[in-house]
């Protein structure tokens, strides 16, 4: 916008630097004798909101045809300058903190919302329990006490660190938040325990119950297949019977007619 200002600080005093001059317009003002003062009389213009009319002499519209020029170069400067960049500028700075109050809220509501160590949501630790989430960050991922440790591992004397420490040293210098438990929580892991064992006490019941009907189904088909067993002993046994009453019959029918003849 300043470049603009230039321009129209050029043209004035090229072509109206007399206007300006402070016996000419009969007010209190400024010269504009060189085009650094030109300059600053423009920019004087955008602060007055007015444009440069208010620091120029109204030239009369039978001067040559000055006047004319003049009104449409300070009409121009006006729409130009005061009217379109002003916004573009106000409008640049409204949406830029609009972006910050933005950023801010989301990183609020990140905050309250989601454990800064592990991501998970709020909801899934109030799940577990009511309240969860607060005594969550508060013991179990507190970033603060984390923050501790960073420090506590970066001011220690590196042959001194434990294992653990040393691991967590590496990572740090190689920018790898691995070592954070990403996903993992204490109580999480507490209650998916307790869900797997829950788990396993119903599915042991619900083997009780199948093992139960099996075997109750077994014994009715055993308790079948024996009634069927001794059905087909009696048929056997009548067959058998019936057998021996045929050859019966027939011994003594070759009796009689040997007898006969």
């Amino acid at each position: 916008m300043l470049c603009v200002v230039f321009v129209f600080a050029s043209i004035s005093f090229y072509y109206f630097s007399e206007l300006y001059s402070p016996q000419v317009s009969g007010m209190d003002g400024f010269d504009c004798n060189t085009l650094l003062q030109c300059w600053l009389i423009h920019i004087d213009g955008i602060r007055s909101g007015g444009g440069v009319g208010d620091n120029a002499a109204a030239p009369s519209f039978h001067t040559g045809g000055q006047g004319y020029s003049f009104y449409v170069f300070r009409l121009m400067f006006f729409i130009i300058v005061v009217i379109i960049f002003l916004n573009i500028v106000f409008g640049i700075i409204v949406d830029s903190f609009a972006q910050l109050r933005e950023d801010r809220e989301f990183v609020e509501m990140d905050q309250v919302s989601k454990c800064f160590i592990c991501g998970v949501e709020q909801n899934e630790f109030d799940r577990v329990a009511p309240g969860g989430f607060d005594h969550h960050i508060r013991t179990e991922h507190n970033m603060w006490h984390y923050l501790f440790f960073l420090h506590y591992i970066k001011k220690k004397d590196k042959a001194n660190l434990s294992g653990q420490e040393s691991h967590v040293w590496k990572k740090v210098k190689a920018k790898e938040p691995s070592f954070f438990p990403i996903g993992r929580a204490m109580m999480l892991q507490t209650e998916l325990i307790e869900q797997d064992a829950e788990e396993t006490k119903k599915l042991e019941l619900y083997r009780g119950v199948m093992e139960s009907i099996v075997s109750k189904y077994s014994i009715d088909v055993e308790m079948k297949i024996e009634g069927f067993g001794e059905r087909l002993e009696g048929v056997e046994h009548a067959i058998l019977g019936r057998s021996d009453l045929l050859g019966a019959s027939t011994t003594s029918r070759r009796s009689l007619k040997m007898s006969g003849a």
